[in-house]
């Protein structure tokens, strides 16, 4: 009915990773059926990559036969040439598929049903050795995303809105806080934590309440002022309930001028 599956790669082919609750919003039917998106990473197993050539690897036949597509890596600062040892790239790439499956998985469940109907993880598992989107190798060993892909599609997570990568002292701060259960009872007498934490300080917020079966539904705002401190801001998430938890984390960070 008008269109409902979407291939959004925000942070590989095109723009910037955060780039995608903003386009959902201007265009809500993307967000019907979600098929492809994500980023390519580097397998645990790399072998057949022959890492002691490092940095001269056989960077054509990775393109032609193993799906490596190195321009895109280095569109989004994950040169190869900028790091000195094969590991420390592999786990790059690892580190930043994670972070694109988790807020891209996190954005599509806080639109639960209005209009997002679901997603699918692209290329779940490789079937060759390869160097692709998948978050499981040709080996069955896990990568990064896995961990992420798992976490943010547990039956009940607690989700804020993403927080800038970067605050001035004084800005504003106002993070809509929400949980998305699938489960199919209600959760009863629910209580949701939130803490926004610097070097030397930190604000908390607490919610009470129920969460219908199947539902999301927005608890309350995260709403301050970053604070005249600079260094790494956290907002940690958590929610508490009779058989039921889940937790999440933030990471941002304050800069002065």
């Amino acid at each position: 009915s008008g269109g409902t599956d979407s291939h959004l790669y925000f942070g590989w082919y095109w723009g910037d990773e955060r780039d995608l609750p903003g386009a959902l919003g201007a265009w809500p039917r993307l967000a019907r059926f979600v098929s492809e998106f994500g980023a390519q990473a580097v397998p645990t197993e790399a072998g057949f990559m022959d890492p002691a050539a490092w940095p001269d690897l056989d960077w054509e036949a990775l393109a032609r036969t193993h799906g490596l597509q190195r321009q895109f890596l280095t569109r989004l600062g994950l040169d190869p040439w900028d790091f000195a040892t094969f590991d420390e790239w592999r786990d790059a790439t690892q580190r930043y598929q994670a972070q694109v499956v988790r807020h891209h998985v996190e954005t599509l469940r806080r639109l639960k049903y209005r209009p997002a109907g679901g997603f699918c993880q692209f290329a779940f598992a490789d079937g060759h050795p390869a160097v692709t989107w998948a978050v499981l190798d040709h080996q069955r060993e896990a990568k990064l995303g896995y961990d992420a892909l798992a976490a943010a599609c547990a039956p009940v997570v607690v989700i804020a809105d993403r927080p800038d990568a970067e605050y001035r002292p004084g800005a504003p701060i106002a993070l809509d806080v929400h949980v998305v259960s699938d489960l199919r009872s209600a959760i009863k007498g629910a209580t949701v934590t939130a803490r926004l934490g610097w070097r030397d300080g930190e604000y908390r917020w607490r919610w009470e309440g129920d969460v219908p079966a199947d539902e999301c539904v927005r608890i309350g705002t995260v709403q301050a002022l970053a604070p005249e401190s600079d260094g790494p801001l956290t907002l940690d998430l958590e929610l508490s309930a009779d058989g039921v938890k889940a937790a999440n984390s933030y990471v941002s960070s304050i800069v002065t001028p």
